[in-house]
C-alpha cells in the first residue's frame, strides 16, 4: 500500500460582522480508535473513542441571523464525532459500492438535522437554529464531500484550484433559473440567504445534501 504523508491544519475566524464566532471544525484519522486532532470547540464530555480508514474533515458553520447558531454547528460536530467513534471506520472499511457510500454520508446528515431539531424543540430560544456542514472523507485515493450550505470546499491538483461545492443561497438558485447574472451573485444581498441548511426550518422540510466524489491520483 502506498504511504500518504498528509498535513492537516484548521483556524475560525469571526469576521467582521459577527458579535459571535459560530464556526466549528474537527480534523480526525481513523484508525482502531478515532484521534481528534486539532478541534475549535470543547464538548464538555468526550465522546467514546472506542471503536480503519481514512481521514475525516468537517467545518459546520452556524447560521449567524439566528439565535443558536454556535449551539447548532457544536451539535452537528459532536454528532459526526461520535458516529466516527462507533461506526464509521467499520463501515468504511468494508469496500461499500459509491452509492452506499453517498446515502450514509446523507444519513449522517439527516441524523445531524435530526439532533438540532430536536435540542430547538426543548429549548424555545433556539428556535430555526441551523448551520452549514461540509464534511470531506478521505480512504486513498478516493476523496468523498458531502455538503450542504455555503461553506465551500476546493481541490488543489496539479498547481489548480478547484471549487467543488455549490453554495446552497438564493442567489445561486437564482442564477440557475436565469433570473439573475453570475457575475452579479456575489454582491447581491441573496448571496448570504440560505435555501439549504442543517436545521433552521420549518420541521417539514429537510436538508438536501450534495456528494462530491474524486480520484487523488
Amino acid at each position: 500500500m502506498k504511504h500518504i504523508v498528509t498535513d492537516s491544519y484548521g483556524l475560525t475566524d469571526q469576521g467582521r460582522k459577527r458579535v459571535e464566532n459560530q464556526d466549528q471544525f474537527f480534523i480526525a484519522r481513523l484508525d482502531k480508535t478515532v484521534t481528534v486532532e486539532k478541534m475549535s470547540t470543547f464538548l464538555g464530555t468526550s465522546p467514546p473513542f472506542e471503536s480503519t480508514c481514512g481521514r475525516l474533515y468537517l467545518v459546520a458553520d452556524g447560521m449567524g441571523g439566528h439565535q443558536g447558531g454556535k449551539e447548532a454547528s457544536a451539535i452537528a460536530v459532536e454528532t459526526i464525532l461520535q458516529y466516527a467513534a462507533t461506526m464509521m471506520p467499520w463501515f468504511f472499511s468494508l469496500n461499500h459500492h459509491d452509492s452506499d457510500v453517498r446515502d450514509e454520508l446523507k444519513g449522517l446528515l439527516k441524523r445531524c438535522e435530526e439532533n438540532i431539531v430536536e435540542a430547538a424543540q426543548n429549548e424555545p430560544r433556539l428556535r430555526n437554529m441551523g448551520t452549514t456542514v461540509t464534511m470531506a472523507y478521505t480512504c486513498w485515493p478516493k476523496l468523498y464531500v458531502v455538503h450542504v450550505g455555503d461553506s465551500r470546499c476546493y481541490l488543489s491538483r496539479a498547481g489548480r484550484l478547484e471549487r467543488v461545492t455549490h453554495d446552497h443561497t438564493m442567489a445561486e438558485k437564482m442564477v440557475a433559473r436565469g433570473a439573475l447574472e453570475r457575475e452579479a451573485a456575489e454582491e447581491t444581498r441573496w448571496s448570504n440567504v440560505l435555501c439549504n441548511v442543517v436545521g433552521g426550518r420549518d420541521t417539514s422540510e429537510q436538508a438536501s445534501p450534495e456528494v462530491y466524489e474524486a480520484k487523488l491520483v
